[in-house]
Protein backbone atom coordinates (compact mmCIF):
# COMPACT_ATOMS: atom_id res chain seq x y z
CA UNK A 1 0.00 0.00 0.00
CA UNK A 2 1.14 3.55 -0.97
CA UNK A 3 1.60 5.66 1.92
CA UNK A 4 0.40 9.52 1.48
CA UNK A 5 3.71 12.18 2.29
CA UNK A 6 3.14 13.88 5.61
CA UNK A 7 2.94 17.37 3.80
CA UNK A 8 0.37 16.23 1.57
CA UNK A 9 -2.18 15.03 4.38
CA UNK A 10 -1.53 18.45 6.45
CA UNK A 11 -2.84 20.29 2.96
CA UNK A 12 -5.45 17.85 2.56
CA UNK A 13 -6.14 18.69 6.38
CA UNK A 14 -6.25 22.54 5.76
CA UNK A 15 -8.23 22.24 2.58
CA UNK A 16 -10.85 19.99 4.59
CA UNK A 17 -11.00 22.81 7.55
CA UNK A 18 -11.41 25.85 4.82
CA UNK A 19 -13.94 24.01 3.68
CA UNK A 20 -16.13 22.93 6.75
CA UNK A 21 -15.49 26.99 7.78
CA UNK A 22 -16.55 28.38 4.95
CA UNK A 23 -19.58 26.51 5.39
CA UNK A 24 -20.34 27.60 8.66
CA UNK A 25 -19.71 30.98 8.22
CA UNK A 26 -22.08 31.53 4.94
CA UNK A 27 -25.05 31.00 7.79
CA UNK A 28 -23.34 32.56 11.16
CA UNK A 29 -21.18 35.02 9.48
CA UNK A 30 -23.49 38.11 9.82
CA UNK A 31 -23.96 37.11 13.19
CA UNK A 32 -20.94 36.43 14.62
CA UNK A 33 -19.78 40.11 12.97
CA UNK A 34 -22.97 41.81 14.72
CA UNK A 35 -22.24 40.23 18.52
CA UNK A 36 -18.58 41.59 17.83
CA UNK A 37 -19.69 44.93 16.93
CA UNK A 38 -22.28 45.40 19.70
CA UNK A 39 -19.11 44.42 22.49
CA UNK A 40 -19.01 47.30 25.30
CA UNK A 41 -15.83 47.52 26.41
CA UNK A 42 -16.32 47.45 29.78
CA UNK A 43 -14.71 50.42 32.20
CA UNK A 44 -14.34 50.29 36.04
CA UNK A 45 -16.87 50.22 39.00
CA UNK A 46 -16.59 53.43 40.84
CA UNK A 47 -18.81 51.41 43.52
CA UNK A 48 -17.66 48.15 43.43
CA UNK A 49 -18.91 44.63 44.77
CA UNK A 50 -22.96 44.20 46.01
CA UNK A 51 -24.05 48.25 46.05
CA UNK A 52 -27.11 48.58 48.32
CA UNK A 53 -30.87 50.08 47.19
CA UNK A 54 -30.33 53.79 46.76
CA UNK A 55 -32.72 56.53 48.54
CA UNK A 56 -33.33 59.59 47.88
CA UNK A 57 -32.87 63.04 50.10
CA UNK A 58 -33.55 66.61 50.58
CA UNK A 59 -35.37 68.91 48.27
CA UNK A 60 -32.75 68.75 45.45
CA UNK A 61 -33.35 64.93 45.26
CA UNK A 62 -29.51 63.97 46.04
CA UNK A 63 -28.86 60.13 45.51
CA UNK A 64 -27.72 57.63 48.38
CA UNK A 65 -26.03 54.49 48.23
CA UNK A 66 -23.65 52.00 50.24
CA UNK A 67 -21.26 49.58 49.35
CA UNK A 68 -19.46 47.99 52.67
CA UNK A 69 -16.71 49.73 52.52
CA UNK A 70 -18.65 53.55 52.37
CA UNK A 71 -21.66 55.42 51.50
CA UNK A 72 -21.53 57.85 48.35
CA UNK A 73 -23.46 60.71 47.99
CA UNK A 74 -24.85 61.97 43.83
CA UNK A 75 -25.95 65.23 43.69
CA UNK A 76 -25.60 65.40 39.71
CA UNK A 77 -22.75 64.43 37.31
CA UNK A 78 -20.66 62.25 39.87
CA UNK A 79 -20.61 59.75 42.70
CA UNK A 80 -18.52 61.59 45.86
CA UNK A 81 -17.49 60.01 48.86
CA UNK A 82 -19.85 61.02 52.17
CA UNK A 83 -19.28 60.54 55.42
CA UNK A 84 -20.24 57.21 57.49
CA UNK A 85 -20.51 55.83 60.77
CA UNK A 86 -17.08 53.97 60.60
CA UNK A 87 -18.57 50.53 59.85
CA UNK A 88 -19.84 48.24 57.41
CA UNK A 89 -23.04 49.88 55.73
CA UNK A 90 -25.03 47.22 54.31
CA UNK A 91 -28.37 49.27 53.89
CA UNK A 92 -29.51 53.04 53.77
CA UNK A 93 -33.41 54.71 54.41
CA UNK A 94 -34.58 58.05 54.61
CA UNK A 95 -37.49 59.53 56.42
CA UNK A 96 -38.99 62.88 56.51
CA UNK A 97 -38.91 64.62 59.93
CA UNK A 98 -40.61 68.20 59.47
CA UNK A 99 -39.34 69.69 56.94
CA UNK A 100 -35.43 67.66 57.53
CA UNK A 101 -34.72 64.41 55.77
CA UNK A 102 -32.51 62.10 57.93
CA UNK A 103 -30.40 59.13 56.61
CA UNK A 104 -30.29 56.03 58.16
CA UNK A 105 -27.70 53.91 57.83
CA UNK A 106 -27.80 49.62 58.77
CA UNK A 107 -24.17 48.23 59.36
CA UNK A 108 -22.65 45.22 60.46
CA UNK A 109 -20.35 45.23 63.51
CA UNK A 110 -17.74 42.52 64.68
CA UNK A 111 -18.04 38.97 62.84
CA UNK A 112 -21.03 40.15 61.64
CA UNK A 113 -23.58 38.44 63.77
CA UNK A 114 -24.54 41.66 65.07
CA UNK A 115 -26.01 45.04 63.55
CA UNK A 116 -26.65 48.77 64.38
CA UNK A 117 -28.70 50.97 62.99
CA UNK A 118 -27.41 55.16 62.56
CA UNK A 119 -28.92 58.36 62.50
CA UNK A 120 -28.65 61.59 62.87
CA UNK A 121 -24.51 62.45 63.60
CA UNK A 122 -24.28 58.69 63.38
CA UNK A 123 -26.08 58.27 66.92
CA UNK A 124 -27.12 54.39 67.27
CA UNK A 125 -30.59 53.52 67.05
CA UNK A 126 -31.50 51.26 70.26
CA UNK A 127 -32.95 47.88 68.82
CA UNK A 128 -34.70 45.20 71.03
CA UNK A 129 -32.70 42.83 72.74
CA UNK A 130 -34.66 39.85 71.10
CA UNK A 131 -34.13 41.13 67.46
CA UNK A 132 -30.15 42.07 67.54
CA UNK A 133 -30.02 41.35 63.97
CA UNK A 134 -31.23 43.57 61.57
CA UNK A 135 -31.22 42.76 57.66
CA UNK A 136 -33.36 45.58 56.32
CA UNK A 137 -34.18 49.45 56.81
CA UNK A 138 -36.63 51.23 54.93
CA UNK A 139 -38.58 54.67 55.32
CA UNK A 140 -42.15 55.56 54.82
CA UNK A 141 -43.06 59.09 56.09
CA UNK A 142 -41.95 60.07 59.14
CA UNK A 143 -41.39 56.35 60.29
CA UNK A 144 -37.98 53.92 60.26
CA UNK A 145 -39.29 50.38 59.87
CA UNK A 146 -36.74 47.38 60.15
CA UNK A 147 -37.07 43.84 59.51
CA UNK A 148 -34.95 42.00 61.95
CA UNK A 149 -34.61 37.92 63.50
CA UNK A 150 -33.22 36.76 66.47
CA UNK A 151 -29.96 35.53 64.79
CA UNK A 152 -28.16 35.15 61.69
CA UNK A 153 -29.59 31.75 60.87
CA UNK A 154 -33.04 32.09 62.12
CA UNK A 155 -35.57 32.92 59.52
CA UNK A 156 -38.52 33.97 62.05
CA UNK A 157 -38.83 37.47 61.22
CA UNK A 158 -40.55 40.50 63.01
CA UNK A 159 -40.66 43.88 61.84
CA UNK A 160 -40.03 47.14 64.43
CA UNK A 161 -40.71 50.41 63.91
CA UNK A 162 -39.23 53.81 65.13
CA UNK A 163 -41.07 57.08 65.71
CA UNK A 164 -39.82 60.74 65.29
CA UNK A 165 -37.65 62.05 68.32
CA UNK A 166 -37.50 58.48 69.82
CA UNK A 167 -33.99 56.58 69.92
CA UNK A 168 -34.89 53.04 69.76
CA UNK A 169 -36.87 50.50 68.11
CA UNK A 170 -40.29 49.06 68.94
CA UNK A 171 -41.41 45.52 67.90
CA UNK A 172 -44.78 45.38 66.11
CA UNK A 173 -47.46 43.38 66.85
CA UNK A 174 -48.11 41.07 63.83
CA UNK A 175 -49.40 38.27 65.17
CA UNK A 176 -48.15 35.65 62.22
CA UNK A 177 -44.28 36.03 61.72
CA UNK A 178 -43.89 38.49 58.90
CA UNK A 179 -41.16 37.27 56.89
CA UNK A 180 -38.27 39.71 55.78
CA UNK A 181 -39.59 42.87 56.02
CA UNK A 182 -38.64 44.17 51.77
CA UNK A 183 -40.50 47.70 51.08
CA UNK A 184 -42.52 50.34 52.92
CA UNK A 185 -44.91 53.15 51.55
CA UNK A 186 -47.52 55.59 53.13
CA UNK A 187 -50.93 56.92 52.14
CA UNK A 188 -52.29 59.54 54.34
CA UNK A 189 -51.21 61.81 56.95
CA UNK A 190 -51.63 62.04 60.91
CA UNK A 191 -54.55 60.43 62.54
CA UNK A 192 -55.40 58.85 58.74
CA UNK A 193 -52.39 57.33 57.60
CA UNK A 194 -51.81 54.37 56.50
CA UNK A 195 -48.56 52.37 56.63
CA UNK A 196 -48.09 49.48 53.40
CA UNK A 197 -45.20 46.93 54.06
CA UNK A 198 -44.02 44.45 51.57
CA UNK A 199 -43.18 41.39 53.34
CA UNK A 200 -41.66 37.89 52.30
CA UNK A 201 -44.63 35.51 53.92
CA UNK A 202 -47.73 37.73 54.41
CA UNK A 203 -47.77 40.14 51.48
CA UNK A 204 -48.24 43.88 51.80
CA UNK A 205 -49.40 44.56 55.45
CA UNK A 206 -51.48 48.12 56.36
CA UNK A 207 -50.02 49.40 59.38
CA UNK A 208 -52.12 52.42 61.42
CA UNK A 209 -51.86 54.15 64.73
CA UNK A 210 -53.74 52.42 67.27
CA UNK A 211 -54.80 56.38 69.07
CA UNK A 212 -52.31 56.13 72.08
CA UNK A 213 -49.23 56.11 70.27
CA UNK A 214 -48.64 52.94 68.75
CA UNK A 215 -48.80 50.67 65.28
CA UNK A 216 -50.88 47.95 65.24
CA UNK A 217 -52.02 46.21 61.80
CA UNK A 218 -55.06 47.58 60.10
CA UNK A 219 -58.02 45.49 61.45
CA UNK A 220 -60.19 45.84 57.90
CA UNK A 221 -58.52 46.18 55.05
CA UNK A 222 -58.89 48.94 52.93
CA UNK A 223 -57.43 47.71 50.04
CA UNK A 224 -60.24 46.54 47.21
CA UNK A 225 -59.02 45.10 44.01
CA UNK A 226 -57.20 42.21 42.28
CA UNK A 227 -55.42 39.57 45.45
CA UNK A 228 -51.99 40.35 46.45
CA UNK A 229 -49.67 37.75 46.36
CA UNK A 230 -47.47 36.77 49.99
CA UNK A 231 -44.39 36.93 49.13
CA UNK A 232 -43.25 40.40 47.88
CA UNK A 233 -38.88 41.07 46.70
CA UNK A 234 -39.81 45.09 46.27
CA UNK A 235 -42.37 48.13 46.83
CA UNK A 236 -41.63 51.51 45.80
CA UNK A 237 -43.67 54.96 46.13
CA UNK A 238 -44.45 57.56 43.91
CA UNK A 239 -46.64 59.89 44.75
CA UNK A 240 -50.22 58.58 45.26
CA UNK A 241 -48.72 55.40 43.85
CA UNK A 242 -47.29 51.80 45.19
CA UNK A 243 -45.55 49.73 43.30
CA UNK A 244 -44.50 46.17 44.19
CA UNK A 245 -42.67 42.79 42.56
CA UNK A 246 -43.89 38.92 43.81
CA UNK A 247 -41.70 36.90 43.55
CA UNK A 248 -44.32 33.63 43.31
CA UNK A 249 -41.76 30.59 42.68
CA UNK A 250 -39.07 30.09 40.35
CA UNK A 251 -38.50 32.18 37.08
CA UNK A 252 -42.19 33.63 38.07
CA UNK A 253 -43.34 36.52 39.20
CA UNK A 254 -45.93 39.14 39.33
CA UNK A 255 -46.45 43.31 39.59
CA UNK A 256 -48.69 44.99 42.07
CA UNK A 257 -50.08 48.91 41.78
CA UNK A 258 -51.73 50.22 44.57
CA UNK A 259 -53.01 53.36 43.75
CA UNK A 260 -54.75 56.10 46.17
CA UNK A 261 -57.43 58.38 46.20
CA UNK A 262 -57.31 61.01 49.28
CA UNK A 263 -60.65 62.22 49.27
CA UNK A 264 -61.57 64.99 51.07
CA UNK A 265 -58.82 65.69 53.50
CA UNK A 266 -61.17 67.66 55.97
CA UNK A 267 -63.24 64.30 57.08
CA UNK A 268 -64.04 64.28 60.71
CA UNK A 269 -62.90 62.26 62.20
CA UNK A 270 -60.23 61.01 59.69
CA UNK A 271 -61.51 58.25 57.04
CA UNK A 272 -58.21 55.54 56.11
CA UNK A 273 -57.43 55.76 52.79
CA UNK A 274 -59.22 53.53 49.84
CA UNK A 275 -57.03 52.59 48.03
CA UNK A 276 -57.46 49.96 44.66
CA UNK A 277 -55.28 47.00 44.07
CA UNK A 278 -54.05 45.97 40.48
CA UNK A 279 -52.14 42.48 40.26
CA UNK A 280 -50.34 42.02 36.58
CA UNK A 281 -50.21 38.86 34.80
CA UNK A 282 -47.88 36.31 35.68
CA UNK A 283 -44.43 36.65 33.96
CA UNK A 284 -41.75 33.80 33.14
CA UNK A 285 -39.09 36.05 35.23
CA UNK A 286 -37.73 36.26 38.89
CA UNK A 287 -38.51 39.44 39.90
CA UNK A 288 -35.17 40.58 42.17
CA UNK A 289 -37.38 43.69 43.69
CA UNK A 290 -35.60 46.42 41.99
CA UNK A 291 -38.08 48.81 40.70
CA UNK A 292 -37.67 52.67 39.36
CA UNK A 293 -40.31 54.74 37.38
CA UNK A 294 -39.29 56.94 34.12
CA UNK A 295 -42.31 59.19 34.65
CA UNK A 296 -41.40 61.04 31.38
CA UNK A 297 -41.25 57.79 29.49
CA UNK A 298 -44.93 56.17 31.61
CA UNK A 299 -42.59 53.35 32.15
CA UNK A 300 -42.06 51.24 35.37
CA UNK A 301 -38.01 49.47 35.28
CA UNK A 302 -38.11 45.88 36.88
CA UNK A 303 -35.23 43.96 38.17
CA UNK A 304 -34.94 40.78 37.17
CA UNK A 305 -32.27 37.42 37.53
CA UNK A 306 -32.87 34.23 35.81
CA UNK A 307 -32.08 30.71 36.46
CA UNK A 308 -30.72 27.77 35.12
CA UNK A 309 -27.23 29.33 33.84
CA UNK A 310 -28.97 32.13 31.57
CA UNK A 311 -27.22 35.46 31.13
CA UNK A 312 -30.21 37.21 30.53
CA UNK A 313 -30.56 39.66 33.52
CA UNK A 314 -30.70 43.14 33.45
CA UNK A 315 -34.04 44.81 33.38
CA UNK A 316 -37.20 44.51 32.32
CA UNK A 317 -39.54 47.64 30.67
CA UNK A 318 -43.49 48.08 31.27
CA UNK A 319 -45.91 50.57 30.29
CA UNK A 320 -47.83 52.21 33.24
CA UNK A 321 -50.11 55.48 34.22
CA UNK A 322 -49.07 57.32 37.18
CA UNK A 323 -52.29 57.82 38.29
CA UNK A 324 -54.50 54.33 38.88
CA UNK A 325 -50.87 52.82 38.21
CA UNK A 326 -52.84 49.76 35.95
CA UNK A 327 -50.11 48.07 34.26
CA UNK A 328 -50.19 46.78 30.20
CA UNK A 329 -50.11 42.96 31.15
CA UNK A 330 -46.87 42.92 28.84
CA UNK A 331 -43.00 42.88 29.47
CA UNK A 332 -40.34 44.20 26.99
CA UNK A 333 -36.91 44.50 26.52
CA UNK A 334 -35.10 47.54 26.94
CA UNK A 335 -34.22 48.95 23.49
CA UNK A 336 -36.59 46.93 21.46
CA UNK A 337 -39.88 49.18 21.09
CA UNK A 338 -40.47 52.81 21.78
CA UNK A 339 -41.01 54.57 23.56
CA UNK A 340 -38.09 52.95 25.87
CA UNK A 341 -35.60 53.85 28.97
CA UNK A 342 -32.65 53.81 26.36
CA UNK A 343 -32.08 54.70 22.60
CA UNK A 344 -29.99 54.00 19.69
CA UNK A 345 -26.46 55.32 18.78
CA UNK A 346 -27.60 56.55 15.28
CA UNK A 347 -28.48 52.47 14.52
CA UNK A 348 -30.86 50.24 15.32
CA UNK A 349 -27.84 48.45 18.15
CA UNK A 350 -29.48 49.64 21.19
CA UNK A 351 -30.82 46.58 22.58
CA UNK A 352 -27.82 44.73 21.58
CA UNK A 353 -25.82 46.78 23.83
CA UNK A 354 -27.59 46.93 26.62
CA UNK A 355 -27.34 42.77 26.15
CA UNK A 356 -23.85 42.31 26.43
CA UNK A 357 -23.32 44.87 29.44
CA UNK A 358 -25.83 45.36 32.33
CA UNK A 359 -28.25 42.46 30.15
CA UNK A 360 -25.55 39.93 32.23
CA UNK A 361 -25.81 40.85 35.34
CA UNK A 362 -28.67 40.55 38.05
CA UNK A 363 -29.80 44.02 39.18
CA UNK A 364 -30.80 43.89 42.44
CA UNK A 365 -32.06 47.71 42.74
CA UNK A 366 -32.84 50.83 40.54
CA UNK A 367 -33.01 54.43 39.98
CA UNK A 368 -33.34 57.45 38.37
CA UNK A 369 -31.51 60.47 38.95
CA UNK A 370 -32.58 64.43 38.91
CA UNK A 371 -31.05 65.02 36.14
CA UNK A 372 -31.72 61.43 34.30
CA UNK A 373 -29.51 59.21 34.83
CA UNK A 374 -30.26 55.39 35.20
CA UNK A 375 -28.61 53.35 37.88
CA UNK A 376 -28.40 49.64 38.35
CA UNK A 377 -27.12 47.98 41.73
CA UNK A 378 -26.06 44.36 40.33
CA UNK A 379 -25.11 41.68 42.23
CA UNK A 380 -22.07 41.46 42.36
CA UNK A 381 -19.89 43.77 39.54
CA UNK A 382 -21.17 47.30 41.07
CA UNK A 383 -22.49 50.27 40.45
CA UNK A 384 -23.79 50.50 36.29
CA UNK A 385 -25.15 53.34 34.89
CA UNK A 386 -27.34 54.45 31.62
CA UNK A 387 -25.53 57.72 30.65
CA UNK A 388 -24.31 59.41 27.69
CA UNK A 389 -20.16 58.94 27.32
CA UNK A 390 -17.28 60.57 25.61
CA UNK A 391 -16.57 56.95 24.43
CA UNK A 392 -19.29 54.94 22.95
CA UNK A 393 -21.86 57.64 23.64
CA UNK A 394 -25.19 56.64 25.33
CA UNK A 395 -24.89 53.00 26.50
CA UNK A 396 -25.25 50.83 29.87
CA UNK A 397 -21.49 50.33 31.74
CA UNK A 398 -20.05 50.53 35.19
CA UNK A 399 -20.28 53.78 36.73
CA UNK A 400 -16.93 55.04 36.92
CA UNK A 401 -15.83 58.39 39.00
CA UNK A 402 -15.32 60.50 36.81
CA UNK A 403 -17.95 59.72 34.00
Amino acid sequence: MKIVPLRIRVSLLIILLISLLSGISGCQQDSIFDYISNEVIPTKPFIRGTPSKMVVKGSNKDLYIANGNAIYRYAGSRWLWYSNPGKFVTDLAVTKEGTDDTLYALSFTGSGTNTKVYGVGWVEVGNPTEYPFIQSIFGAGDILFAGAAPSTNNGSYAILYKKPNENSFTPLPTGSEPGLLTGAGVFGTGASAVYYLSTTKSGIMQIEDNGSGSFIPVTASTISGDPIPSNISGLIQTGDLIIASSVDGSNSGRIISLSYDPGIPTDIPPVLPTVDSHVSATFNYTFTGGLAVMESNFLLLIGVKNGNGSYNHGYREMGITLTTGVVDNSLRDPGKFSPSSIQANGNDDSYAKYNASLGRNPVNFLQVSSDGVIFASTQRNGLFSYRNRSSGGWQWNAEEEYP
